[in-house]
């Protein structure tokens, strides 16, 4: 009777134990004691029910070990379950053997040789039928597993055996992560790893935060994508590498806490960033910036002129692309700040390491306002001209006509106020802010002997100040300053309207026309103070000289 129920445990089913019809097709067969058994008493059967409970469970694993499933996660811990399951039948084999010898003596005895099992089985048993029943995937299988053990602190030998399958859930991830640093490459049918490799469109690899591992910070994440890029493209190009990165690669593979990870990582980016310094030819860094500087962000040359004319003649946001072009910019990208395109600087590796495509996303925000700022400024300019080319003679000819003459006064000081705004605006802009910021990002690059990695510290920190001084990421600030460059083409559409009247000698409705031009100076008026109030409250939180200096023109 004994020897037949541990033979069942171990997978060989009797006359006395027989497999329990499974209650679906997803689920192994448990395990029973057959009825009307005449030399068991009442509470042996209980105590050999308990133990057959164990003998399911282990069943219910190998069953799942066995069906196996799509993710390579999951699969991993499958397979370390297995180690559980090994375990178990070797203990099995030793209690035959106690059996054998009769020092086993009853089901009592048998369920005390248990003991260390009737938690650990029925609990993996759980847990990996809820990963598998809730298909789970990638890092959902690790925090699934970790969610589990964090309720099981009280019991060391369960958190033994969670300890067993998170390790091979990282595994997994290890290998893929190794993959990833060795060949620039990974092999993930399901989409699992946290980085997403290039597919047939020809998409980039990218992080993707929501797979990241409970000790993977992003930053981390986005140090590895660009590690892993960088070494496939030295390969590819097959540049001789001066560096031994195998211990820098072991290291990240093998850290174990994200203490670890942080340092291993951040010193392999270190290394790669040396090593891809040495393919940039001198100079480079330099030219490439300047370029930026003196195109895109100050509008030197006809690029800005260019663009507004184009705009202007077409009225459609597009018209920039063949300007763009021609000018040698590539992948144009358009923005919506009040409808005008953005070229974005597409530099060859490695330099597109120092200007990255989150960089030239930040210079294409940045380019878009200014060139509005600009663009709205022009049309001001073009309004003075056409006051003053045909405003004076009819002042002169109708000095008795109180309504023209209030319209010809508002009108000039409508636009004096415009002017005076876009003018402070487009100073601070370019010369407080991006002349300052480029030109000491210049004079550090030539202090640090045009060293790669310091360049791209550099760089980063050069633009994440302009965009910020620029005030392009304050939704409430680029809200209003949109709103007071609409306020500005509804001023020079007046202008227009009255000089069509002046050119074609024609009578307009001065009354409409001036009350029109009283509300929209209302509006102005109001607007304009409202960004003067937003800027010095920037100004109090930030503390910015440069923001100090726009306010104090602005009030005087």
């Amino acid at each position: 009777m004994l020897q037949e129920v541990i033979y069942s445990l171990a997978g060989f089913t009797g006359d006395v134990v027989f497999e329990d019809p499974a209650p679906s097709a997803s689920e192994a067969a448990g395990l029973k004691l057959a009825d009307g058994v005449p030399i068991l008493e009442k509470s042996e059967r209980a105590t050999i029910t308990r133990v057959l409970k164990l003998g399911s469970a282990a069943r219910d694993l190998q069953y799942l070990r066995d069906v196996g499933c799509d993710s390579l996660y999951l699969s991993s811990v499958f397979e370390s379950a297995g180690a559980i399951i090994e375990k178990f039948q070797e203990d099995l084999l030793d209690i035959e053997r106690r059996a054998g010898l009769e020092l086993l003596t009853g089901a009592t005895s048998l369920e005390l040789a248990l003991r260390s099992w009737e938690a650990i089985l029925p609990e993996a048993s759980d847990c990996m039928r809820g990963a598998f029943e809730r298909k789970l995937s990638g890092p959902d299988v690790l925090h699934y597993i970790q969610a589990r053990s964090s309720r099981s602190l009280s019991n060391p030998s369960i958190l033994r055996m969670y300890r067993l399958l998170i390790n091979g859930c990282e595994a997994t991830m290890r290998v893929q992560l190794l993959s990833w640093l060795l060949y620039g490459d990974i092999i993930d049918p399901n989409d699992e790893f946290f980085i997403e490799v290039a597919g047939d469109g020809g998409k980039a690899p990218q992080v993707r935060e929501e797979r990241l591992p409970a000790w993977m910070e992003s930053k981390n994440a986005h140090d590895l994508l660009y590690a892993g890029q960088a070494l496939a493209e030295m390969r590819q190009r097959k540049h001789e590498i001066k560096i031994d990165f195998g211990q820098h690669v072991d290291a990240v593979v093998a850290a174990g806490s994200e203490f670890a990870m942080a340092i291993a990582v951040s010193r392999l980016k270190n290394r790669v960033s040396e090593e891809v310094g040495t393919l940039v030819p001198p100079g480079s860094i330099k030219e490439l910036l300047s370029s930026i500087r003196d195109y895109p962000l100050l509008g030197r040359g006809l690029l800005w002129d260019l663009f507004i004319e184009e705009v202007d003649k077409s009225l459609n946001i597009e018209a920039g692309v063949r300007i763009a072009e021609e000018l040698g910019f590539e992948n144009v990208t358009f923005s919506s700040f009040n409808g005008v395109t953005s070229p974005c600087l597409s530099p060859p590796w490695p330099l597109s390491e120092v200007v990255t495509s989150e960089q030239e996303q930040l210079y294409a925000d940045v380019f878009t306002m200014l060139l509005s700022v600009r663009k709205a400024g022009k049309h001001v300019n073009s309004a003075w001209l056409a006051i003053h080319r045909h405003g004076l003679l009819l002042c002169r000819q109708r000095l008795h006509d109180k309504t023209e003459h209030r319209l010809q006064l508002l009108f000039q000081a409508l636009r004096a106020r415009m002017g005076i705004l876009l003018e402070n605006l487009m100073f601070y802009f370019q010369i407080d802010v991006v002349e300052s910021y480029m030109s000491g990002l210049s004079s550090q690059l030539e202090e640090s002997s045009d060293s790669f990695p310091m360049a791209v510290k550099l760089h980063k920190k050069a633009i994440i100040g302009v965009y910020t001084e620029c005030l392009v990421g304050s939704r409430v600030i680029s809200s209003c300053l949109v709103q007071i460059l609409e306020q500005v083409e509804s001023f020079t559409s007046f202008v227009s309207q009255r000089e069509r009247s002046w050119k074609y000698d024609e009578e307009p409705d001065l009354g409409s026309m001036l009350e029109g031009l009283e509300k929209l100076e209302r509006d102005f008026m109001r607007s304009s103070g409202l960004l003067f109030e937003l800027l010095s409250s920037v100004k109090s939180v930030e503390g910015s000289s440069n923001l100090a200096r726009l306010i104090l023109r602005l009030d005087w």
